[in-house]
């Protein structure tokens, strides 16, 4: 029978991209899929033909932009800073989506999803958490923004990752009583214990990447990736056809600086290379040439990076996940959030480089001549197949 299923998220396209897709996979088996984020992305989530709801807060801009991009307090602030203010809000507008509706999938910040799921008018609504990273799900093995090098030493990366349980369990603790007025447990953890379904969990990465506990209640299904849209808009593929393979240089969601701009345009130029600015600002979506060099807005990557000749980018999961599947060489500049954990990984299994302090330019050079890594990267390239399909068995099961 047709089911009604809500995806509720926030955050960067990371957070927001594989939710769709495995939106749209539903919707394909005729089910209906409703996603509820923030309004920003009303219009490329309708253009999908998928179903958009708007819930509160909407993203940052400005100064709180960079709060939330903070290397340290990053996290926090998103928190404590954007979401739990509009707490109250943000269950008032999901659980007006969630009438009728049979299963409901939230993302790690939906702070608002577990208190929508255990309301007594919902009690026929299924729930099932997810996590599009592994630094989500705050095991010991994860390395944090603020202290990343801990995560070589394992007894002392626990014994932080306890305190920092604890700590944002302190923080949040005004879930408790919202969800105490709200007539339900209290909890204990909003966003470790509280934020984990007893349903189902599912992972939305390749074991490869991040292995799951066989004891444990989550399923990992795979990067669940949007499969190329439309063509490339004209001057992004007439750029593409007018030379060699380009360098990309993708800016991390709500951190796009001009100093950003000026090193890989400079970089790009001592090494004699064309390149390609993604979350270059002041641009149409189609993108402005000048020289060597082409500056967009965003477009999508799947369809750039198999003729690109290496990507540089701040270790978000979601470009991530595209470059582990396109074999895409990559040097990696973490700045926040679950970028430092990511980087980790992925230079770990020896797919990927991490940027260091300093001119990018002989970095890159190095990684273009790692023969050693652009091999293990085309050996591992069919380890990050789509798990779309195993998400959606999972949520019709």
């Amino acid at each position: 029978m047709p089911k009604t299923f809500v995806f509720s998220t926030y955050g960067a396209r990371g957070d927001v991209f594989p939710y769709l897709a495995i939106a749209r996979e539903l919707k394909r088996r005729g089910h209906r899929a409703l996603v509820a984020a923030s309004e920003n992305y009303r219009a490329e989530i309708e253009e999908l033909g998928l179903e958009f709801r708007a819930v509160r807060p909407d993203a940052p801009r400005g100064q709180n932009s960079q709060k939330m991009m903070h290397p340290v307090s990053g996290t926090e602030w998103l928190f404590r800073g954007l979401l739990l203010p509009v707490l109250r809000e943000s269950i008032a507008d999901l659980n007006a989506i969630c009438v009728g509706a049979d299963v409901l999938v939230t993302h790690t910040t939906s702070l608002a999803g577990p208190i929508v799921a255990q309301l007594p008018e919902n009690r026929g609504l299924k729930w099932v958490s997810s996590a599009v990273s592994p630094l989500a799900l705050l095991d010991f093995d994860a390395a944090l923004p603020a202290l990343p090098r801990a995560a070589d030493f394992p007894l002392l990366n626990r014994a932080i990752l306890k305190i920092l349980r604890r700590q944002f369990g302190m923080n949040l603790k005004e879930t408790q009583r919202i969800r105490a007025d709200l007539g339900i447990s209290r909890g204990e953890n909003a966003l470790w214990s509280d934020a984990h379904s007893p349903q189902l969990q599912l992972a939305l990465w390749s074991e490869k990447f991040a292995p799951i506990s066989p004891k444990s209640k989550r399923k990992a299904v795979g990067f669940c990736f949007m499969e190329a849209r439309d063509a490339l808009a004209p001057d992004i593929e007439t750029f593409l056809r007018g030379g060699e393979a380009p360098l990309v240089f993708v800016a991390a969601s709500f951190s796009h600086s001009s100093q950003w701009e000026t090193e890989s345009e400079e970089a790009a130029k001592q090494l004699g290379k064309r390149a390609i600015l993604l979350g270059a600002r002041g641009n149409s979506v189609s993108g402005s040439v000048s020289g060597s060099v082409l500056r967009c807005e965003f477009t999508p990557l799947d369809s750039i990076l198999p003729r690109a000749l290496a990507l540089v980018h701040a270790g978000g999961i979601g470009t991530l996940a595209l470059g582990l599947r396109a074999a895409a060489p990559m040097l990696l500049a973490p700045r926040a959030h679950d970028q430092f954990d990511n980087a980790r990984r992925a230079v770990k299994s020896g797919l990927a480089r991490r940027a260091k302090p300093g001119n990018l330019a002989p970095q890159i050079g190095a990684l273009l001549s790692d023969a050693v890594l652009k091999s293990r990267l085309e050996t591992a390239r069919g380890e990050f197949e789509n798990g779309v399909a195993r998400a959606a068995d999972e949520l019709e099961n």
